[in-house]
């Protein structure tokens, strides 16, 4: 009864995803794609759920490895998992990773990193993978990810392709430059080192900057020229061909948080941006010359009068890489595609349709509800108007929930432990 239910299960999701790109002539080689497995390498979060759920509903049923946190349980509890791996840290994962899939199929696995340090410890052994897996890469060199995962770096990166920048300082923690600019901001160069988002700070002055040195955990840092932020413009797509060939969705941010980014957008497609030409250009000639494979997310700061601003480019999917997917452009399998097939075919990209919004329900009632920014009852009306949840999902239910659960299980053990 199981299978019967589970074959009638697969069959309605390769038809759904039929129908979701529907209106665009797009010829996907699915029942090849499937003969391979597909390894998601992940922590406990939204993220790698969209992933997940990304493969699913085309029929795929992904080997998860993921760092074990008996504090959050989000993207494991996805009904479309066929396998679960816990490891205690990176170096574990890729351990297990090569042991157990690496060559044990005449066909090669997708390896898909979810964040940023496994992306990072994949680059660095990319010579010992690529041969027994398909993984995301930068011009097939081995660190060249990890190169532009350091922030400064993809900043000149970006300024050498005409790119608008902040004005930038490099420094060790502690130290101050002598023609710096007030209001700043405080950034890791790396994501992967010290507190990554709490080492984020906005100094408006040198006594403010000194006191969060006192906190902040990084040992190299970059001071940014603070900007006034309207609003922020998001890029998620997929890159293959060597950086050739690429497509993705546009994020916008209906209101600003001044302490972080919204978990509410108004998506688009780049063409209908008002700087699209430009940034257009200025990103082909980008992605070529790092020559990265995979999927990405790249962000801007909108300011007051409309202009954009680099601030960075991961070299990993996001949360918002799931919406590409609600709105027939699957990422992961278009980079699948890619994969095999040296390219994606050109018109994959579909008409986002007017006024198409998503939610991050979770972090947005914590932003607005809590914080007072928005009464409970527009708040639901807001959550009912979206028309893509990255927790609650209709097909795949138990991740909203057991995170839920965990949420009220941590307040519940951290009233206690206070």
């Amino acid at each position: 009864m199981y299978i019967r239910w589970r074959k009638r299960a697969e069959i309605y999701e390769k038809k759904q995803y039929v129908n979701s790109v529907r209106g665009a002539d797009v010829m996907i080689h699915l029942d090849e794609i499937r003969k391979h497995e597909f390894i998601v390498m992940c922590y406990e979060h939204y993220t790698p759920l969209g992933i997940i759920r990304s493969l699913g509903e085309v029929g795929i049923h992904p080997i998860v490895i993921i760092l074990k946190n008996k504090w959050s349980k989000v993207a494991s509890a996805s009904k479309y998992i066929s396998r679960i791996h816990y490891v205690k840290d990176v170096e574990e994962g890729l351990g297990l990773l090569i042991s157990q899939y690496g060559g044990r199929s005449v066909v090669k696995p997708f390896v898909i990193p979810c964040d940023d340090q496994f992306a990072e410890i994949c680059d660095n052994n990319y010579d010992r993978l690529k041969d027994k897996f398909y993984i995301q890469n930068a011009k097939e060199e081995q660190g060249r990810i990890v190169f532009f995962q350091n922030k400064n770096n993809i900043n000149e990166m970006a300024q050498k392709h005409g790119l608008n920048v902040a004005k930038t300082y490099k420094v060790k923690r502690g130290k101050i430059p002598e023609d710096i600019e007030y209001p700043i901001i405080t950034k890791t160069i790396s994501s992967n080192e010290g507190g990554w988002k709490t080492d984020y700070h906005i100094c408006q002055n040198e006594m403010e900057l000194r006191e969060a040195y006192k906190v902040i955990k990084a040992d190299h840092l970059l001071l940014q020229k603070f900007i006034v932020k309207k609003t922020e413009l998001c890029l998620d797509g997929v890159i293959v061909n060597h950086g050739r060939q690429w497509i993705c969705i546009a994020s916008r941010y209906p209101y600003a948080i001044p302490e972080g980014y919204s978990a509410k957008m108004n998506i688009s497609n780049l063409y209908q941006e008002k700087h699209y030409e430009k940034v257009k250009k200025s990103l082909d000639s980008m992605f070529e010359d790092i020559g990265f494979e995979g999927i990405f997310s790249l962000e801007f700061m909108v300011d007051e009068e409309d202009n954009l601003w680099f601030l960075e480019e991961n070299f990993r999917s996001s949360t918002w890489t799931y919406a590409g997917t609600a709105l027939g452009m699957n990422f992961v399998i278009l980079w699948a595609e890619g994969c095999l097939y040296g390219e994606f075919p050109e018109n994959a990209e579909v008409d986002v349709p007017t006024g198409y919004k998503a939610m991050a329900e979770f972090p947005d009632f914590k932003q607005r509800v809590l914080k007072h920014r928005i009464t409970l009852k527009d708040w639901i009306k807001e959550v009912r108007s979206c028309d893509c949840l990255f927790f609650y999902n209709r097909k795949d239910k138990m991740p909203a929930f057991t995170s839920l659960l965990y949420k009220g299980m941590n307040a519940i053990r951290v009233k206690f432990v206070c």
